[in-house]
């Protein structure tokens, strides 16, 4: 981890997942054009890869970090570290995301060092616009909410004084004492920017994997939860499986894998013994970097 940043810097962004990556990519590139102000953002996985590829101003510092196989007491090391390089930099806001493990552990040390709160604030970071979300998100933000004084809602809505944001279906998080905040946003931008992508980019990303020949490419955004794994996805394959042949000759099913379930691969294996069975359908596991570049490539998409 580099300790090699502007001494001018006040605000850091802590980013371990995707999803919420290319929210702080817009976030930090508003705060910078339109405060002026100096931004660190310390990004490690799928965030790391979103990131790179997000065309960052020059002016702001992207810096990685590992946790990857590292065990609970390692981890708190690495988020003492990132804690102790933002403070040494003067910096005001910590914003962390808040689905990941490792955002419930960052939390929970930087509790434990009883920072005052006219020195720095430690915010978290909801991006999801749902107040549940299945698999597991919504179990590790109630964890994260536990040890952080400040909530930042992407969605407006949640952060109103009669809203209500579950770990289960019938468990509230309790958000009492907690100061929150909602900015009602969406990344327009990085939407307009994925559509001059998809001009540009859309061709020639085919012809590098060989997708030439194809006549419609459709997208499956695989999810990580046993929702997903037992049910949906086998459903899915199931009703694939019945459609018509003449309907499905002329398209390529390509499964994007969720980040997360790539090593133990549950839905890759569900997919080749459904491709196998069903010589007539055209399906390949996805080698893409980004979901960015999925949604380049497909003519359709498909999500669960």
């Amino acid at each position: 981890m580099s300790n090699n940043v502007p001494s001018t810097s006040l605000v850091c962004f802590i980013v371990c997942d995707g999803g919420p990556a290319a929210h702080f990519a817009a976030f930090a590139t508003n705060l910078s054009h339109q405060n002026e102000l100096q931004i660190i953002i310390y990004a490690t996985g799928p965030a790391l890869t979103k990131l790179k590829d997000s065309h960052l101003p020059n002016d702001i510092q992207l810096l990685s970090f590992s946790i990857e196989n590292f065990d609970h007491e390692q981890q708190e090391q690495v988020a003492t570290q990132l804690i102790d390089n933002c403070l040494k930099q003067g910096t005001r806001t910590i914003i962390v995301d808040i689905g990941n493990k490792f955002d419930r552990i960052f939390q929970a040390v930087s509790s434990k060092r009883n920072i005052p709160n006219d020195m720095i604030h430690f915010w978290c970071y909801y991006d999801n616009p749902e107040p549940y979300v299945p698999g597991g998100y919504s179990i590790k933000t109630e964890e994260t909410i536990k040890s952080s004084q400040y909530i930042l809602f992407a969605n407006i809505n949640l952060a109103k004084s009669n809203s209500i944001i579950y770990s289960l279906p019938e468990k509230r998080i309790d958000l009492t004492n907690k100061i929150v905040e909602g900015i009602g946003y969406y990344p327009v931008t990085e939407v307009e920017k994925l559509l001059q992508q998809r001009e540009i980019e859309k061709d020639s990303l085919r012809a590098h994997y060989g997708w030439t020949n194809i006549q419609h490419l459709f997208v499956y955004f695989g999810g990580n939860n046993d929702a997903y794994f037992d049910q949906a996805f086998p459903t899915f394959l199931s009703n694939l499986s019945h459609i018509d042949k003449n309907i499905v000759q002329d398209v390529l099913f390509l499964l994007h894998q969720h980040p997360a379930a790539k090593k133990q691969n549950r839905d890759g294996l569900l997919f080749q013994e459904c491709l196998s069975k069903n010589n007539h359908i055209q399906g390949i596991i996805s080698k893409l970097r980004t979901s960015d570049q999925a949604q380049i490539v497909a003519d359709a998409v498909l999500y669960y």
